[in-house]
């Protein structure tokens, strides 16, 4: 390049042919809004002339989405020009690999864990497509011998039992996605020994090296098979779903954009489903912001991601297999690993419905029979059930750092667990009590009277009776807005 009298302007000479071929101006490019994007979460593959005002109005707005570039250009010659002697910084390409030969990015590709290319901006107007290639990466990347597995961004984990058509159809949906090293599979069965035993055998036979599969000879609970398939993870976040519930492949790639973005914070991100999960959509800080927005609220399992890194550091598991006695351990180790990860880092809640829910079917729980007629209902939704759990989240609070080093904060999240019970409650008698002519107010006051115990509050929460008679009064309004919905 020759400089001229004014500034950031330059002609390009070609030394072989002796020639000044043309003039320009550095950086008057424009930036654009918004990219062609096929994925969300892809990287992008520029194909152009060596143009540099085409190809800085691209590499620019991917370099602010946090995305690389590789970019095939017909004259590199023309391109490199602009680095010399330091005329273009650097960073403004630090994003990008460039070359003149297609085929040295597919090699690299074919050899690494980086994220694919499927975004393409073809700027030479012609019909090449690379998708064919890119696909034939993929087929390599997901083999046994081409996988390397040491980028796995999120854990797809199923736990699974007595249901293995469903398993079966849901492991084949999963492994259609587009994405290799960046995903896993993991489905744990159960100890079944149904009719639908058979499929799970075709599920371990299945030839993909992002799935793991594992069997227990007999069935050991919901918690330590969800525990299991936590321990197989090797991603750096684990998404737990039902068997019977689907990813939605439209909304995972912004999934995985947001999981990347804040990776190094990020201790847990709720999603939305189409009807039972709606979190509050909300960046919440670790600690006492991110527990009294999220905690308590995550009853149906399908749409958490934890932070896999958090979840062992903090022997979140452990704790569940070690205290199964306790009912939020045995019925809901999902909302007990939310609590505690609350305590280490921002939790993201969004309204993007990635998980659609499927027709739900029995699960084999622990049952009991209510009235006279021995109505048989699941045990966790029984009015002894729903007190046994918030003795349990109880008993889970008193452990947590946050709640011995605020007690402000343990009243509130005690509040908070006192209207959750008497919400239970009221869910109970409306879908199993009432069909049984039960005494409904009783029942509820039942619940009340659980909650406010003076003693257990003074020997548990605070001893000071001021604070436990502000308490009361909270209770109190409570348990008569929720006894009028009766």
């Amino acid at each position: 390049m020759l400089t001229t009298e004014v500034e950031k302007e330059y002609y390009i000479y070609l030394k072989e042919e002796k020639l000044i071929k043309e003039k320009i101006v550095l950086f008057k490019y424009n930036f654009r809004q918004s990219l062609p994007t096929k994925d969300a979460f892809s990287d992008y593959l520029i194909l152009g002339s060596g143009d540099l005002y085409d190809i800085l109005t691209y590499t620019n707005a991917i370099r602010k989405i946090d995305k690389k570039a590789y970019i095939v250009l017909n004259d590199l010659a023309k391109f490199l020009s602009f680095l010399q002697g330091g005329v273009m910084d650097n960073t403004i390409i630090s994003n990008v690999v460039i070359t003149n030969n297609i085929d040295s990015i597919w090699e690299y590709l074919k050899t690494s864990n980086a994220v694919l290319p499927r975004n393409t901006i073809n700027l030479l107007g012609d019909s090449y497509n690379p998708k064919t290639l890119i696909n034939e990466i993929h087929n390599y990347r997901i083999s046994k011998g081409g996988r390397r597995g040491d980028k796995v961004l999120l854990s797809i984990c199923i736990p699974s039992f007595n249901r293995g058509y469903r398993a079966l159809q849901n492991v084949k949906y999963l492994l259609q996605s587009l994405y290799d090293e960046e995903i896993e599979v993991i489905i744990s069965n159960n100890g079944t020994q149904n009719e639908t035993k058979e499929y799970y055998e075709k599920i371990n036979d299945i030839d993909d090296a992002r799935l793991k599969y594992f069997a227990f000879e007999q069935n050991q609970g919901f918690a330590i098979n969800c525990s299991k398939v936590c321990e197989l993870a090797s991603g750096k976040f684990i998404l737990l779903i039902s068997d019977e519930d689907l990813v939605d492949f439209n909304v995972l790639g912004s999934v995985m954009s947001n999981l990347y973005k804040f990776k190094e914070s990020l201790a847990i991100m709720r999603t939305s489903s189409t009807t039972q999960s709606k979190p509050t959509v909300k960046f919440a800080q670790p600690g006492k912001d991110a527990l009294l927005t999220f905690m308590l609220t995550s009853n149906y399992m399908s749409g958490i991601i934890l932070n896999n890194q958090l979840l062992k550091k903090h022997k979140g598991i452990e704790y569940v297999k070690e205290n199964l006695n306790n009912s939020v351990c045995y019925y809901y180790p999902h909302m007990f690993w939310e609590i505690l990860l609350c305590q280490y880092g921002h939790v993201l809640g969004s309204d993007m419905v990635l998980i659609k829910e499927g027709e739900a079917e029995k699960t084999e729980v622990p049952t009991v029979g209510i009235g006279e007629s021995e109505l048989e209902i699941p045990y966790y939704a029984s009015i002894e059930g729903r007190l046994e759990q918030h003795q349990g989240f109880c008993n889970i609070f008193k452990t947590l750092e946050v709640c011995t080093a605020d007690n402000d904060l343990y009243r509130s999240m005690y509040l908070t667990l006192c209207v959750k019970t008497m919400l239970l409650t009221r869910l109970s008698i409306n879908v199993f009590y009432k069909k049984i002519n039960a005494d409904i107010y009783e029942l509820l006051e039942r619940a009340f009277v659980f909650c406010a115990r003076e003693e257990f509050y003074k020997n548990n929460i605070n001893s000071d009776p001021i604070k436990y008679q502000n308490d009361l009064g909270v209770i109190t309004r409570s348990y008569n807005q929720i006894k009028i919905q009766l």
